[in-house]
C-alpha cells in the first residue's frame, strides 16, 4: 500500500504541483512551491572570496566574459589584468561551466567552474564546484598540482576586492590601490583586504 501512495504522489499530486505553461525545464522547490525557470547570467557576479566576473551569455549559451580575482596560489599567478572566460550554458541559464586560463608571472594554470543558477530568496545565485590545474616544470610526474572547491557567486559584493572601475584585476592590482590610498592621505576603513 505504501508504495501505491508514492506512485500516486509522484505522478498525480506532485505533477500538479508544476505549471504546464512554464518552461519545460522548471523546477519546483516542494517546500516553498516557488517555480524556478531561469536563471539571467548576463552582468556582473561576486563571490565569497571577493572576486568579480563579468559574463555575457549569447541566445545559444555561449559564455563569454572577464574574471577579476581575489586570490592567487603564489604571487604573480594570475597575470596582470583580467582574465577571460568562456564556456557554454544550457538555453534556460539554469545549468553552465566556464574556464579561465591564467597566464601568471611564473606559470599558467587553469580553473574551470560548473554549476547551477538558483532562485533562493529572491535572489540569483550561482552555486558552483571549480577545479583548477597548475602546470608544472617537470610533467608526468606525481607533483603536478591540482586544487579544488566551491563559490557562491552574488550580484552583491560579499568581501572587498579587485574591481574594473578602479583598474584593478587581481591581488597586486589591488594592494597597489590601497598603498596609493594610503599614501594619498585617505582614511577609508572598508578598504581592507585579507590577502
Amino acid at each position: 500500500m505504501g508504495v501505491l501512495a508514492y506512485l500516486y504522489c509522484l505522478f498525480v499530486l506532485c505533477e500538479q504541483s508544476i505549471d504546464p505553461s512554464s518552461s519545460p525545464t522548471a523546477v519546483v522547490n516542494p517546500v516553498t512551491q516557488e517555480l524556478n525557470t531561469g536563471c539571467n547570467l548576463k552582468g556582473f557576479w561576486y563571490n565569497q572570496r571577493g572576486s568579480e566576473v563579468y559574463l555575457k551569455v549569447s541566445s545559444e549559451g555561449y559564455i563569454k566574459g572577464e574574471y577579476r580575482t581575489a586570490v592567487e596560489f603564489a604571487y604573480g599567478a594570475a597575470g596582470n589584468g583580467p582574465s577571460y572566460i568562456t564556456g557554454w550554458s544550457n538555453m534556460e541559464g539554469t545549468v553552465f561551466g566556464f574556464t579561465v586560463l591564467w597566464e601568471g608571472f611564473n606559470t599558467t594554470s587553469t580553473t574551470s567552474w560548473t554549476g547551477v543558477c538558483v532562485h533562493c530568496d529572491g535572489v540569483d545565485t550561482l552555486t558552483t564546484a571549480w577545479v583548477l590545474h597548475r602546470s608544472v616544470p617537470r610533467q608526468c610526474t606525481d607533483d603536478i598540482t591540482v586544487y579544488s572547491g566551491s563559490d557562491t557567486f552574488t550580484r552583491v559584493q560579499q568581501a572587498q576586492g579587485p574591481r574594473s572601475s578602479d583598474n584593478t584585476h587581481n591581488p597586486r592590482d589591488f594592494k597597489e590601490r590601497l598603498r596609493l590610498l594610503e599614501r594619498n592621505g585617505a582614511n577609508d576603513t572598508d578598504e581592507t583586504t585579507t590577502y
